[in-house]
């Protein structure tokens, strides 16, 4: 299968938006809801809730769209795509 640039830039775009858009968009609502819903923490601080999802930002999404972009550059250059395998602690022989 060979791909043009464009399609590939495109392609890379895309999948590199889709955890941007997970993290922006559904995450911190999610995390949120949770906290004040499920936790029952109603008069805690927003402050330190908002602080550690940006530490979570700025520090995790970066190397999450630095794995995913490596990953897509190797698969188009054939070198294959890396998915790790787990095998079974009781037969070692069978993967997962």
């Amino acid at each position: 299968m060979n791909l043009a640039e464009s399609e590939k830039n495109t392609i890379l775009k895309k999948l590199s938006l889709l955890p941007v858009i997970t993290v922006t968009v559904i995450d911190l609502p999610a995390l949120l809801f949770s906290y004040y819903v499920f936790a029952g923490i109603g008069n805690y601080p927003i402050v330190n809730i908002l602080l550690g999802y940006l530490i979570d930002l700025v520090l995790i999404l970066p190397v999450v769209l630095f794995l995913i972009r490596t990953n897509v550059k190797k698969a188009f250059e054939g070198k294959g795509f890396n998915v790790p395998q787990y095998t079974c602690p009781w037969c070692c022989s069978q993967p997962i």
